[in-house]
């Protein structure tokens, strides 16, 4: 039983964003809110990382990825999901198009990936 309390806090956690970001939007702004719960979750992520001593970006190249990375996978994408809860998209609607990006991001590639089946998927839904 007690393997399971982690993915379930996860899945809680996980799946009551969207209803807490919409009841913080009527408080506050979305970049204001944003900026706050991005100032949150920093301060104790540096904390563990002080104490973990993570392996450093090495030179201008890895900063430059990991800058950009995190810029477009959080801030760029929180930013427009605050967006769009503020523009009053529902959160269950929100929840059902971000939970379908993995499957229309696959469908759409121009990539081959091999399954675990060892039938090969290709983009554009191609077998």
């Amino acid at each position: 039983m007690g393997k399971w309390i982690i993915p379930a806090v996860f899945v809680l956690l996980w799946s009551s964003g969207a209803i807490f970001v919409e009841w913080g939007l009527q408080d506050a702004s979305p970049m204001a809110f944003l900026s706050l719960r991005h100032i949150w979750a920093m301060v104790p992520m540096w904390g563990i990382s002080l104490c973990l001593r993570p392996a450093w970006p090495r030179d201008r190249s890895e900063w430059r990825d990991v800058i950009i990375t995190g810029l477009t996978m959080q801030v760029g994408y929180q930013l427009f999901f605050f967006l769009a809860l503020d523009a009053d998209v529902s959160p269950g609607l929100l929840s059902i198009v971000l939970g379908a990006q993995p499957l229309l991001t696959a469908a759409l590639s121009r990539e081959s990936v091999v399954m675990e089946t060892g039938r090969p998927f290709y983009g554009k839904l191609r077998f």
